[in-house]
């Protein structure tokens, strides 16, 4: 079988968890067929939109560059004519028997459109909102959970990432920078205009995307919260019950082999993950300033990345921080996972969006490390309370204190809840069960 994967980046460069799920997928998949991946890179040292191939641990990969320099109007940031005529080349090149896209953030969803015109089976793994939400995560600009897309709502959303980049002189915007300098009247007119035009370009996004989800053949989520929310919200996208399964993801489990936890006196509570807002960091920063007892430590794993509209994220948290036991250890890699949750007896998740299965959590519970969690999303569905872990009301570091204090005052919690962590499925179990379902997608 000939497969291929499409995806908005992959590791090294890119190490979220829809990366790494698509780079073990793949991996495994290449032991017993031929497997290729199509992703995009962003690079502003390269030329925009320069295509490389190349080989990843013998996986032949085929990435074109954008980093949006080259973007000049709000349609381009989701379909890329650019991007799709390098992509139509290449599926020519390749000739899959399927194609399974796991992101499309940054290339184009005209890919879809491409692969059913030439009546190739397309599967959508959908990791999150974005193709409901422009920003990809039901989280409004003001870091508050969305009910869901309305196209005047995600046109406020739109003219919040506009002004930013107003503010920021971004090249693709030069040409309005002269809104920043002109009287504030003035700059309300101008505003309230250009929010009726974001209702437009917003109304355009959602009439693309129903067009594109129609084409899919297949659309999995990895948590039976993200179907029903996709179900729910998903109608004027053309997202039906019957055309949207639960197929939860498997784990690279090898990473884990010879797993030892260290020893020591003191109860080390981890966070693991890109830091960004709607990660709650700073809810679990807020609660752990808290924490007295100098026998629990919080370790922060991971690094900065861009966030509309909180370009001093990681200088904030760094400024809010009283309490000498929490330390920041920088950036990882996923290899160094085992290692990192050595070291770690209570992993904390405190985001404040409808997260919808991840990787960190099944990470921990491969290591029988419980988990402290957000209780909203994908979160609360593997989490449960008591059993394997806690979960707090989303956004509230007090209740999130009390959680982590439960602990501390009740440190034989951790070995009583660790004893009741289930397997977690693997990689290679979720590559048999996709096996099954694309050869029964190509002998339709």
């Amino acid at each position: 079988m000939r497969i291929l994967f499409v995806v908005q980046g992959l590791p090294p460069q890119s190490t979220g968890g829809t990366e790494l799920y698509t780079y073990y997928l793949a991996r495994e998949l290449h032991r017993r067929h031929e497997v290729y991946i199509f992703c995009r890179r962003a690079d502003p040292s390269q030329e925009e939109y320069a295509v490389q191939s190349y080989l990843l641990d013998g996986l032949p990969v085929t990435s074109v560059n954008n980093s949006f320099r080259k973007v000049f109007d709000f349609s381009m940031t989701y379909k890329n004519d650019i991007i799709a005529g390098i992509f139509a080349r290449f599926l020519e090149q390749v000739q899959p028997d399927i194609v399974h896209i796991q992101h499309l953030i940054g290339l184009s969803t005209s890919l879809i459109s491409i692969c059913s015109d030439k009546n190739i089976p397309v599967l959508l793994t959908l990791h999150d909102y974005w193709f409901l939400c422009q920003r990809g995560q039901l989280l409004k600009p003001d870091l508050t959970i969305c009910s869901g897309p309305r196209d005047w709502k995600c046109a406020m959303c739109l003219w919040s990432q506009i002004k930013a980049f107003l503010t920021q002189q971004s090249t693709a915007v030069k040409r309005r920078t002269y809104l920043g300098k002109i009287p504030m009247a003035l700059r309300r007119w101008c505003v309230q205009l250009n929010r009726w035009k974001a209702i437009e370009v917003m109304h355009a996004r959602t009439r693309h995307m129903r067009e594109m989800l129609e084409s899919v053949d297949m659309i999995f989520t990895p948590s039976r919260f993200h179907r029903d929310q996709c179900i729910k919200l998903g109608g004027r996208f053309g997202i039906s019950p019957d055309r949207i399964r639960f197929l939860s993801n498997g784990m690279n489990v090898d990473l884990f082999a010879n797993f030892r936890k260290k020893p020591s006196s003191t109860l080390r509570f981890g966070f693991i993950g890109t830091i960004i807002p709607s990660k709650g960091l700073h809810v679990l920063i807020k609660a752990f300033n808290r924490i007295q007892s100098n026998r629990a430590t919080l370790r922060i794993h991971g690094i900065a990345l861009p966030y509309d509209g909180y370009n001093n994220y990681m200088q904030d948290l760094r400024a809010m921080v009283v309490n000498p036991n929490i330390h920041f250890m920088g950036g990882y890699n996923n290899a160094q996972i085992a290692q990192i949750l050595s070291e770690i007896d209570v992993l904390i998740v405190p985001s404040i969006w409808y997260e919808n299965a991840p990787l960190t959590i099944h990470e921990a519970f491969i290591a029988k490390i419980p988990v402290i969690a957000s209780n909203i999303g994908g979160m609360a569905e593997l989490v449960h309370h008591m059993e394997n872990g806690l979960l707090f009301e989303v956004g509230n570091s007090d209740d999130l204190y009390v959680k982590i204090q439960t602990f501390i005052e009740n440190p034989s919690l951790v070995e009583a809840l660790s004893g009741n962590i289930k397997p977690v499925k693997t990689i290679e179990e979720n590559a048999k069960e996709l096996e099954a379902i694309y050869n029964e997608l190509i002998a339709r």
